[in-house]
């Protein structure tokens, strides 16, 4: 039979170290933890696919924007950096010339007599247009180093000549 003194049960007492009750409570805010992040990395892939779409639907938006005002104008001249057409104004017999460039981080549509600008793309990095085939081709490439490719076809400027290019 082994004896213990009343010393010997104060020493027992005394020795530190965690109750099981202090092992759960950190084991579940550890599992908590990670659930969270594996959700946030769920969440994220699934988001990356509906960011995607809506700049595609951006993208496109544009491209019909930019034909609407091309359809209603004449060209004027074609470089690689700009396009500089001729459009009636409205509610008055004159037309005015706007020139489609890149501007500091935007593509804009900018009124060379009189001033202001129209932002029509935002977060643009590089700008190029082309003539296809009869058609207008711009080259955009966007600050999160995405590229898209846009053609229009401008029924009214199907005669153009190369001589104004």
């Amino acid at each position: 039979m082994i004896w213990h003194s009343r010393n010997d049960c104060n020493i027992i007492n005394q020795q530190s170290g965690f109750t099981l009750l202090e092992a759960l409570v950190a084991l579940l805010i550890t599992s908590t933890i990670f659930l969270l992040m594996a959700s946030g990395i769920f969440q994220g892939k699934l988001a990356q696919p509906l960011a995607e779409d809506q700049e595609q639907i951006e993208w496109h938006l544009f491209l019909n924007q930019w034909e609407a005002y091309l359809n209603d104008a004449e060209f004027e001249k074609l470089t690689r950096r700009q396009l500089t057409t001729k459009e009636k104004a409205k509610n008055k017999k004159k037309s005015e010339t706007f020139t489609y460039k890149k501007s500091g981080q935007a593509f804009v549509r900018t009124k060379n007599y009189g001033g202001g600008y129209q932002p029509l793309l935002l977060n643009v990095a590089y700008v190029e247009f082309a003539r296809v085939q009869g058609q207008i081709e711009i080259t955009v490439s966007f600050i999160n180093g995405k590229t898209r490719v846009g053609k229009i076809y401008v029924e009214s400027w199907e005669d153009f000549s190369d001589e104004k290019q």
